[in-house]
């Protein structure tokens, strides 16, 4: 098995504990946002809006890194590399 492991960031709710909106992975810290505010095309003035009223409601971006364990294919052996 081969696991890929990839950084980048969510958006965690403010909660105790904080829970993790997985939904919101996102390479960057602005892909994490748009992936919860929405996809709709926004201006830079109406997404910085957006995110404001997000944050001061207490969401925020943290780093995180996302590990895929890709199992080898069926009648393939994986090599030793």
């Amino acid at each position: 098995m081969r696991r890929v492991t990839v950084e980048g960031f969510v958006i965690v709710q403010p909660a105790d504990p904080p829970y993790v909106l997985t939904h919101t992975f996102g390479r960057t810290m602005s892909e994490a946002w748009i992936r919860h505010i929405g996809y709709r095309a926004f201006s830079p003035g109406e997404l910085a809006t957006l995110k404001g009223r997000w944050v001061e409601k207490g969401y925020r971006p943290v780093p995180t890194t996302l590990a895929v364990d890709i199992p080898p294919r069926a009648g393939i052996e994986e090599s030793t590399k």
